[in-house]
């Protein structure tokens, strides 16, 4: 789709008979036109983040209305407005801005999403939102006031079909930003609560907006239903509030959004707007008037207060600072439900939580270093078994300090040179800089012996021992264990080289197996799941998820992509169960194209697979950039891991691939490919009842370690990890619909073409469908894939009916390469006397 900027009229790609030009695909109708969304659903509006009607406001104003006719005007001629006049709307038809009875009470028709963090252009936003979330159903993208033309800022809105709960809205939103994430892109989350603004169009130094206004409206709780019921099992009874706007011009001031909705009193702001007058929460102890703008909030982004400040000028209030501020005004209890839980509750902990934790103390004191790999698993479990009783004492208790002996810190932690860090052998996947250790294990001392005092006699004085930091005594130690760097390397020892010979630390955790299977057969539901998504492959499927299971560290030759023609198949449900079979060891949901596309690829991290959720990199010449890099990704025996944020390390690459798609032109893929095992189906996604299971037993833990047995005990004797894919038809299918236009032209020349040789002008005109200009030249796309089909050039160009002509071989190049100039002539001339134009003969050959 391309841009379409401040048009009424259809999105670019879409014409007036509302069919894609490209496909000429009707478009969606989901709703009758009589239904859904029409412009007389009025949702609550206002002017400024100050506009409230709320019971406690300073400054009650009535609120405004706006429609969806109103919003598409705003988008396609949107106002240029000061920030505090900027209008604003929630997409209820409930007149409130307070967030709990929006939620209780509200009717929702318009999903939405704020763009405003490492922004892609709008374009592409359009074209993500068109294509991938609401499959051709109606949209809204525009800038927002602060975008740039290098910072596209900016909002999407789709209307809905039939309206939503306040809880139905906020499952819908939270699914919205997940699939835009798993775009790559970073939405804003706060747009998941229901009393939070949303400003409408308001053009600053660059505006742009992109739209699809056909009728078909989104109905998400049918297009997305499981991840909808996913997120709803995840989901507490009542989520907390999300916080009120106050992005309108590029600055998050959270503090003050929470007082404008109605919180607490504000009486105006300073000439420059940097400075709110605000009610004083001592005004009580206040001796003198010295009128409203004595106490002031300092806006987030002020000098010196990057996220807001708090100032009064009474004397009374000199110990009243921004934290004190905010928890007298109740900031600090914002967005949390008020718990029925005593002070004795937070405060004490069961006899039975300390004896664990001194059982789990003393065990991690025998936890020697070099006990092996089993002793320190038992090890660790005990201490986890210790953190576990004391969560178990109450979500809500706050945990203290862990204190540590040096005895202990000897045995459990490693000082990585590399970087000055510290490594839990409990925890060896994460670790601390020395200082950040050293301040979490502040609390932990021990009295050392001090070396004597000299007296000026030249005697001895003895000096009383001293407490001293743990911390301290652990990095002076003799004992203290030390290693380079980390690596992860699935199955290998707790200390080994890593690939580049240096002595690490191995950051691989076994998997947790310790929980009793009752019962096996409550696996089958997840056996029936893979046979329905996959066939006759289901088997094949299981020995590759078993060999996971049984052979971590031994990287099979292949991954798997799985393309189901049909939406609602189960497939989030079944990426789910891996991630908690193999919890921590997954990359869910991975941007496969953004790892690619960025270098950064600390996701990959100590994983033994990697899921992406929706995958479409093959088919055009220009998505073909990363295909050698998919290769080397897939296949690399090690991994250098460039984590965004975070030092790198070198890791032996165990990570395994499942793939899901909706197209078949998934990945490109060559012909001759030996890498991808491909599933294809076109089963119809089974009824509500049937996924309302699959849900219910993913967050059972018997179920959970019921798969992990079938997977441990399933005999893969026959699995072959060094085997190639096998060639079937869904993988014929996939890497055809791949196939690039270069490579679809390359197969008909080595086909059809008449001659063994080819001048370059025709090979040029082939390729590209341009005659041949001065300095024109095929690129390395084009390179690579002639290649590929062993079509090369000859070294030195031929005379040819008197002029230099340089020459390919398309066939046969040990022939040709040797062969005379008569030869080459008589052999060039079987193409030169009966071809008008190139591109169409060969056309006329492939289509017989």
């Amino acid at each position: 789709m391309n841009p379409t900027k401040e048009n009424p009229g259809l999105a670019a790609g879409v014409n007036e008979t509302g069919k894609n030009k490209e496909s000429e695909t009707t478009l969606p109708q989901t709703v009758p036109a009589n239904i859904g969304l029409q412009n007389t659903e009025r949702f609550v509006s206002g002017l400024g983040q100050y506009h409230s009607n709320e019971p406690g406001a300073k400054k009650r104003k009535p609120y405004l209305a706006v429609t969806l006719a109103d919003i598409r005007a705003m988008v396609d001629a949107p106002p240029s407005v000061p920030k505090e006049n900027s209008r604003w709307f929630i997409p209820s038809t409930l007149p409130s801005r307070t967030f709990d009875e929006q939620q209780d009470n509200g009717e929702f028709w318009i999903l939405w999403a704020d763009l405003d963090k490492d922004p892609r252009p709008l374009a592409e936003v359009a074209d993500a939102v068109l294509d991938d979330i609401v499959d051709l159903h109606d949209f809204e993208v525009y800038a927002s006031r602060s975008s740039r033309h290098d910072y596209q800022k900016g909002r999407v809105f789709i209307p809905l079909a039939l309206p939503l709960s306040g809880a139905d809205w906020l499952l819908c939103q939270r699914v919205f930003n997940d699939k835009l994430e798993a775009l790559g892109f970073t939405p804003d989350r706060k747009s998941e609560g229901c009393g939070q603004l949303c400003y409408l169009p308001n053009r600053g130094e660059f505006y742009e907006s992109h739209h699809m206004r056909s009728g078909a409206l989104f109905d998400p709780l049918t297009a997305w239903h499981d991840e909808i019921e996913a997120a709803r099992t995840q989901a507490p009874g009542h989520t907390p509030r999300a916080l009120a706007a106050g992005d309108i011009d590029g600055v998050n001031d959270t503090v003050l959004d929470y007082m404008a909705a109605g919180n607490w009193p504000i009486y105006g702001e300073s000439h420059d707007g940097r400075k709110v007058y605000v009610e004083c929460p001592n005004a009580g102890q206040h001796t003198t008037d010295t009128g409203e703008s004595a106490t002031t909030w300092l806006r987030a982004g002020t000098n010196g207060h990057p996220d807001g400040g708090f100032d009064c000028k009474h004397e009374h209030c000199m110990h009243i600072d921004t934290q004190e501020f905010k928890r007298l005004i109740g900031y600090d209890l914002h967005g949390f439900d008020v718990l029925d839980v005593s002070d004795e509750e937070y405060n004490h902990v069961s006899p039975g939580a300390i004896l664990a934790k001194k059982q789990a103390a003393a065990a991690i004191e025998k936890a020697k270093f070099t006990s092996g790999r089993d002793a320190l698993e038992q090890e660790r479990r005990e201490h986890l078994k210790a953190e576990n009783a004391r969560i178990g004492e109450g979500e809500h208790t706050i945990p203290t300090a862990e204190v540590i002996s040096l005895e202990t810190a000897v045995n459990r932690f490693v000082f990585l040179s590399d970087g000055s860090r510290v490594a839990d052998i409990f925890a060896p996947h994460y670790d601390l800089a020395l200082n950040d250790w050293a301040t979490t294990y502040a609390a932990s001392t021990e009295m050392a012996p001090q070396p004597p005092k000299t007296r000026p006699d030249g005697s001895k004085a003895a000096m009383p021992d001293r407490e001293t930091p743990v911390s301290r005594l652990w990095t002076a130690s003799p004992r203290r264990k030390t290693a380079v760097c980390r690596t992860f390397k699935a199955g290998g020892p707790l200390m080994l080289n890593d690939p580049q010979g240096r002595r690490a630390l191995n950051s691989w955790k076994p998997f947790d197996r310790t929980t009793t299977v009752n019962d096996t057969t409550a696996a089958g539901l997840f056996l029936d799941h893979i046979t329905y998504l996959f066939g006759a492959d289901a088997g094949r499927f299981l020995d590759w998820l078993a060999h996971i299971e049984q052979n971590p560290g031994e990287l099979p030759h292949t991954s798997w992509l799985h393309i189901a023609k049909n939406f609602g198949m189960g497939r989030n449900w079944l990426a789910s169960v891996l991630t908690r079979v193999w919890a921590g060891s997954v990359a869910a949901n991975l941007d496969l194209v953004g790892v690619m596309s960025s270098g950064f690829n600390g996701q990959l991290s100590r994983k033994v697979l990697a899921i992406v959720d929706e995958i479409r990199e093959g088919g055009r010449d220009s998505q073909w950039e990363h295909s050698e890099k998919l290769k080397s990704i897939i296949t690399e025996e090690h991994r250098l891991v460039n984590p965004k944020y975070g030092r790198q390390s070198v890791e032996f690459n165990a990570c395994r691939w499942l793939m899901f798609s909706q197209h078949l032109s998934a990945i490109p893929m060559e012909k001759t490919d030996r890498r991808i095992e491909v599933v294809a189906t076109e089963a119809l996604p089974k009824p509500p009842a049937y996924y309302v299971g699959l849900y219910a037993a993913l967050n059972d833990p018997q179920f959970i370690a019921a798969v992990a047995k079938v997977l441990v005990d399933r005999d893969i004797s026959g699995f072959n990890p060094g085997a190639h894919a096998k060639q079937t038809g869904a993988k014929q299918a996939a890497a055809k619909a791949s196939q690039t236009p270069t490579a679809a032209w390359c197969e008909m020349l080595s086909a059809h073409w008449p001659s063994d040789l080819i001048t370059a002008s025709d090979l040029f005109f082939i390729l590209t469908g341009c005659e041949p200009s001065a300095g024109a030249s095929l690129n390395a796309g084009h390179r690579r894939t002639l290649e590929q089909f062993g079509i090369v050039a000859m070294g030195t160009p031929k005379r040819i009916a008197g002029n230099m002509v340089r020459l390919s071989i398309v066939r046969n190049k040990d022939k040709w390469l040797d062969a005379d100039s008569d030869a080459i002539r008589e052999e060039l001339q079987k193409a030169l006397t009966s071809l008008p134009n190139a591109r169409e003969y060969l056309d006329e050959c492939a289509a017989e």
